[in-house]
């Protein structure tokens, strides 16, 4: 480009298109081969883009979806009766049993889930130590200091842990 008028500093005077063209056609003829797959993924990406635009846009679906949860509610709650009643014609209506709700004890609803533990059977940490077995430690090793006795301690330890 050494007698393109505009890299030479000369903006005023114009080029000479011929000229302009092929230069630029040889300094960009790797990339020409380029130009039909190029326009293809342009196109692509464009509809892609008019896609999203459209009623697949992820963010138009979910904006709204708070508001008809919040709505459907509401409308339930309003025609509670005529919901009741269509549904007691679909699926007859709800027998009554003879029994009723009873007062229950703390002991009755939680005697499943919170049983107690013999020490046989008491949780143990991540390590599989029974945490019984760490609070017998922990006296042993009270009990130990007091005797100032090292190997009785090592010993007491050693029983417990393992």
């Amino acid at each position: 480009m050494l007698y393109c008028p505009y890299c030479r500093g000369m903006p005023g005077l114009k080029p000479c298109h011929n000229y302009c063209h092929n230069v630029m056609r040889g300094c960009l003829a790797n990339q020409a081969d380029l130009d039909a797959e190029w326009n293809l993924f342009i196109d692509a990406m464009l509809l892609v883009a008019d896609r999203l635009e459209g009623p697949f846009n992820i963010e138009a679906v979910i904006e709204p979806v708070d508001i008809k949860i919040s709505d459907a509610i509401m409308t339930m709650q309003d025609n509670s009766m005529q919901v009741s009643a269509k549904v007691f014609q679909g699926c007859g209506q709800p027998k009554q049993s003879g029994v009723g709700r009873s007062a229950r004890g703390i002991s009755d609803v939680f005697s499943g889930r919170f049983r107690p533990y013999t020490p046989e059977e008491r949780p143990t940490t991540a390590a599989g130590t029974s945490l019984d077995r760490l609070r017998v430690v922990w006296r042993t090793m009270q009990h130990s200091v007091s005797l100032h006795s090292s190997s009785y301690f090592h010993h007491v330890i050693c029983l417990v842990v393992f």
